[in-house]
């Protein structure tokens, strides 16, 4: 845990990450997930399945929902962003 305090910015990813963490009381923890279940979908006021970048200060939470090509890139059942990327080749 001393490593995890001493980190900034942290960027924790995926929704167990955030589920464990959100309580926690560091500045700069930037979250990114996909919400997958109710509970999140009201925490965060975002949609089921939509992919959120959050953050928070003075306990306000700030989300910034994913550009839509991201979440179509999401969508390719066994395809990386490299795969998609016409770079990467």
């Amino acid at each position: 845990m001393d490593t995890f305090e001493k980190a900034d910015p942290v960027f924790p990813k995926g929704q167990g990450n955030y589920e464990a963490l959100e309580g926690v009381k560091k500045e700069n923890i930037l979250f990114l997930l996909q919400v997958k279940c109710p509970v999140v979908v009201r925490d965060l006021e975002a949609e089921l399945a939509e992919i959120v970048l959050m953050t928070r200060t003075d306990n306000c939470k700030y989300a910034i929902k994913m550009h839509p090509i991201m979440q179509m890139c999401n969508n390719f059942e066994g395809a990386s962003l490299d795969s998609l990327n016409p770079l990467s080749k």
